[in-house]
């Protein structure tokens, strides 16, 4: 395997999932949006994994597995939000919430902490 062709692969579909999250969120989609800001930290999280273990990154979702996966020392909030964004990926592949998983007012703070935090994933 090439490990650095695959940490290119996860980093390149997180920037891809991150816009998608971004013009979702502008729709107003904000479970959809959710749902897509979870796959572009958790890609930028597998890019991660990928160089520290020189190997193809676990089969999971769970962010905070993946956290522990990296080698990197999250701090005690990075590790809560990866926690917190891990829950709208489970709400969003297996229930139908009615109304949105965050309130709109709290989009634009939620959307810059994901954005920031998959730069900083993708520049370790």
């Amino acid at each position: 395997m090439d490990v650095e062709k695959q940490v290119q692969y996860w980093r390149e579909s997180a920037v891809d999932d991150l816009e998608a999250a971004t013009l979702l969120f502008d729709k107003g989609k904000v479970n959809q949006g959710l749902f897509f800001a979870h796959l572009a930290l958790e890609k930028a999280l597998k890019a991660v994994v990928c160089r520290a273990i020189q190997s193809t990154p676990p089969l999971t979702h769970n962010l905070p597995k993946l956290a522990d996966c990296s080698g990197i020392p999250f701090t005690a909030d990075q590790r809560r939000f990866l926690a917190r964004v891990s829950r709208f990926q489970i709400r969003g592949r297996y229930e139908l919430p009615a109304r949105p998983l965050i309130s709109r007012k709290e989009c634009p703070g939620f959307r810059n902490t994901v954005e920031e935090t998959v730069q900083w994933l993708i520049n370790q």
